[in-house]
C-alpha cells in the first residue's frame, strides 16, 4: 500500500476509514465463531433478526384454524364411534334373533353409548401443579362426607374386651426386649420409701389405691406444716415415668433370681440417669427389689380381681336367660363335655364372643344348695385388703400359699360357642382364687353360689372385670406349658 490516496476528490483521513471498515468486514466474513460478533458502523452490514411475530389479529386467526380444525376431527371420531356402536347392536340383534351365542362384541356394545353421552374434557396443565390448601379445603368440603358411627356401632367397641386390649399401643419390654399390646405388659415405676428416702422398683399399675392413700397423707402433713412456717404448696404430679414388664409369672421369677446390681441397671431407662434423668448412681445401687416380688405381685393381682367381682354391676336376682350381663349355665356333667352342652344352649344371646366363661366351684356338677336367706352382706371392698401385705414397703417374703400350684383345672382354657370360628375364655376361678377369696365372693353377692356363669360386659366396670381376670389368667400361665 502507497501513501497515496487512488481517490483524488477523497481525503486521506476519509480513505483510510474506509479501508479499515473493509478490511474489518472481510475477517468478519472469512471467520466464522459463534462466541465472536462483528461489530459494524456500516448500513449496508444487517444482522440475522429473529423472526417477526405476527401481528394479533394473525394470531386470532391461526387459533380459529386450529380449534376448528381439532373440532373438525373430534367430531369425526365421534361419528365413528357412533356408527361402530349401530353396527355392534345390529350384530348383537341378528345373533339373538338366530339364537345364536353371542359374541364378545355384543357385550361392549353398551361402553360406547355410555362414553357418547359424556361431553369431550380437556386436560389442563395446570392441574398437576400444587395447590393452595384453602382451596383443597373448599373442594373436599364439597365432596359426601362419611357418616358418623351410632351409639350401637361405638357400644360395639367400648364394650368389647379383646377389641380394647388388642388396640393397645404396642411398647416394649423392659425384661425380655420384645413389643407387645400393652394389655399384656405390667406398668412398673420407682416409689420412695417414706421412712429410710429408698427407692424401690414396685407395679405402679396394680397399687393405684395404696398410692393415692399415701397421697392424701402427705397432703395432710403438708397442710399441718403450711400454718407454722412459710410453706410452697407442691401440686401432685398425675402421671408418674414408668417402664413395663411382660405379664407373666416365669419372666418375673427369671428376673428376680438376676444379681440385683445387673436387674436394676437393665431394668431402670436410660433417660431416667443422669445426665438425662435424677438418678445417680448412688440411688441406683441402694434401689430395692423385693426378693418375693412373684409372689407379691400375684397377690396384689388376687386382690384387684376380687375388688372388680365386688364393684362390677350385678343383678340381685340374675337366674334367668334373659340377663343383660350374667346367665347362668345349667352343667349336665363334669369337665369339657358338659362345658360345652351348657355354653352350645346361648345361641339366642347377643354378643357371645365379647364374654367369658366363670367357674365358682371345684365340682360344678353339684349345685349348690345354700339358702338364701343365709347370704350375709358383705362389707365394703376396700377394707378387705390386708394393709401389711399390700403395703409397697414391706420388706417380709408374702407366705408360701402365694406361689402357683402345680394342679391343672379339669376345663379347658377356651370353649366354642355355637356360632363358627367363635370362642371364648374359661377363668377357673378355684385355680385363679384363694378359698377365702371365693368364700368371701359367694357372701357378697348370691349369683356367685351357682357353680358357671356366663359374663358378657355391658359397662365400663365390667370391662375392666374381663381385663382384670385376663390379666391374672395370663400371670398365671406357664411359658412352657408344663403347669
Amino acid at each position: 500500500m502507497n501513501g497515496r490516496c487512488p481517490c483524488h476528490s477523497l481525503s486521506y483521513a476519509s480513505w483510510r476509514l474506509r479501508t479499515i471498515r473493509n478490511l474489518f468486514q472481510t475477517l468478519s466474513i472469512s471467520i466464522h465463531h459463534p462466541s465472536v460478533r462483528a461489530f459494524s458502523s456500516s448500513a449496508a452490514l444487517q444482522y440475522p433478526r429473529p423472526p417477526r411475530r405476527p401481528p394479533p389479529s394473525e394470531r386470532r386467526r391461526q387459533r380459529r384454524v386450529g380449534q376448528s380444525a381439532r373440532a373438525k376431527e373430534i367430531a369425526s371420531l365421534e361419528t365413528l364411534q357412533s356408527d361402530l356402536s349401530e353396527l355392534i347392536q345390529q350384530f348383537s340383534t341378528k345373533e339373538r334373533a338366530t339364537n345364536k351365542e353371542p359374541t364378545p362384541l355384543s357385550s361392549t356394545a353398551s361402553k360406547p353409548t355410555s362414553t357418547r353421552s359424556k361431553p369431550f374434557q380437556r386436560w389442563r396443565t395446570s392441574e398437576s401443579l400444587i395447590k393452595s390448601p384453602i382451596a383443597l379445603r373448599l373442594k373436599r368440603r364439597e365432596e359426601k362426607k362419611k357418616r358418623r358411627a351410632t351409639e350401637e356401632e361405638k357400644d360395639r367397641l367400648r364394650f368389647n374386651p379383646w377389641a380394647q386390649a388388642l388396640a393397645s399401643p404396642v411398647r416394649i419390654c423392659a425384661a425380655t426386649g420384645i413389643r407387645l399390646p400393652t394389655s399384656a405388659l405390667q406398668e412398673w415405676g420407682l416409689i420412695q420409701h417414706p421412712a429410710t428416702q429408698a427407692l424401690w422398683l414396685m407395679p405402679t399399675g396394680l397399687l393405684h389405691d395404696e398410692l393415692r392413700k399415701a397421697r392424701n397423707t402427705s397432703q395432710a402433713g403438708n397442710e399441718d406444716r403450711k400454718a407454722g412456717s412459710e410453706w410452697k404448696p407442691v401440686l401432685p404430679r398425675k402421671h408418674f415415668p414408668s417402664f413395663r414388664i411382660t405379664n407373666n409369672y416365669d419372666i418375673l421369677d427369671k428376673v428376680t433370681q438376676v444379681p440385683k446390681n445387673i436387674m436394676i441397671r437393665n431394668l431402670l431407662p436410660r433417660d431416667w440417669k443422669v445426665p438425662r434423668g435424677q438418678i445417680t448412681g448412688t440411688d441406683e445401687k441402694k434401689a430395692v427389689w423385693r426378693a418375693d416380688m412373684p409372689s407379691f405381685v400375684l397377690e396384689t393381682m388376687k386382690r384387684e380381681v376380687v375388688k372388680a367381682l365386688k364393684n362390677a354391676h350385678m343383678p340381685e336376682d340374675a337366674t334367668t336367660k334373659d340377663s343383660d350381663a350374667w346367665t347362668v349355665l345349667k352343667l349336665g356333667g363334669s369337665g369339657d363335655a358338659g362345658l360345652r352342652k351348657a355354653v352350645g344352649k346361648l345361641s339366642g344371646l347377643q354378643h357371645l364372643s365379647w364374654g367369658a366363661v366363670l367357674i365358682t366351684h371345684a365340682n360344678s356338677s353339684k349345685q349348690d344348695n345354700v339358702p338364701e336367706e343365709d347370704a350375709r352382706t358383705a362389707s365394703d371392698p376396700m377394707n378387705d385388703l390386708d394393709e401389711g401385705a399390700a403395703s409397697p414397703c414391706e420388706e417380709e417374703a408374702s407366705p408360701t400359699s402365694n406361689r402357683l400350684s402345680n394342679e391343672q383345672s379339669q376345663y379347658p382354657d377356651y370353649v366354642p360357642l355355637p356360632t363358627p370360628e367363635n370362642k371364648v375364655p374359661v377363668f377357673d376361678l378355684t385355680k385363679l382364687l384363694s378359698e377365702p377369696q371365693l368364700e368371701e365372693l359367694k357372701q357378697h353377692v348370691k349369683i356367685y353360689r351357682k357353680p358357671a356363669l356366663f359374663f358378657r360386659p355391658d359397662s365400663t366396670k365390667s370391662v375392666a372385670l374381663m381385663q382384670s381376670l385376663w390379666d391374672l389368667k395370663l400371670f398365671m400361665t406357664p411359658l412352657d406349658g408344663t403347669r
